[in-house]
């Protein structure tokens, strides 16, 4: 049964920032609260608690899916080590725009990345994630992490993309989606949701035609 819960990090409905999700594992930082922790059941993963960058920004710093993590090279050793022992692939950017979780958006089937990163980089978040990274702007917002969300049965990206920004997602990322907003009217949807192919989390603000359209974008009806 798909399952969709809203939830708040200590009041801050921007959930997004503490989190970062793939179809296995959920990493979310050490300090977050309880209520938030137990609102990831819906997104059917494993919790990974840690701290990143000395932060609880999980969501900022980091990206994956089911292959691999992508994270800032701002990560201590002692972070990175928690994160290479989940027996996946990892690496650490060293781009200047190095938070993946504002600069990158995957699946298992494609990702999107910050135009802006250098070709190097990209060609090892390709491998690290095993997928084809594709570099564009979603909505002209370079930060295409908080722009778009992804599953492997769809996603939602900001609500001023265009359709034909939305069919080039697509061609990546090999699902359909649409353009949608969170928390009443947060356009960057990366900052309130959170999402796999069983569920996902909204901010505590998300309207009930929010999560609609939301759940509509995953394929999660």
């Amino acid at each position: 049964m798909v399952s969709v819960s809203k939830a708040s990090n200590f009041g801050n409905s921007y959930i997004g920032m503490f989190a970062k999700s793939g179809e296995q594992i959920t990493l979310i930082g050490a300090g977050s609260s309880p209520k938030f922790e137990s609102a990831l059941a819906s997104l059917g993963t494993t919790l990974v608690r840690a701290t990143f960058a000395n932060s609880n920004l999980a969501g900022i710093y980091c990206a994956l899916n089911s292959n691999g993590i992508v994270a800032s090279a701002q990560l201590e050793p002692s972070e990175r080590k928690i994160l290479k022992k989940l027996g996946m692939n990892f690496y650490a950017c060293k781009d200047k725009k190095s938070s993946m979780g504002n600069n990158l958006c995957a699946n298992d089937k494609g990702a999107i990345a910050n135009p802006y990163i250098h070709r190097v980089e990209i060609a090892k978040i390709s491998e690290c994630l095993g997928v084809e990274v594709a570099q564009m702007m979603v909505a002209g917002f370079e930060t295409v992490g908080m722009a778009c969300v992804a599953t492997n049965k769809g996603f939602v990206a900001h609500n001023s993309c265009t359709e034909e920004g939305l069919r080039g997602i697509e061609s990546v990322l090999k699902v359909k989606g649409l353009n949608a907003t969170v928390n009443m009217g947060t356009a960057h949807v990366g900052l309130g949701l959170l999402a796999t192919s069983k569920g996902c989390v909204v901010g505590d603000l998300t309207s009930g035609f929010e999560i609609s359209r939301v759940q509509e974008g995953l394929d999660l009806i």
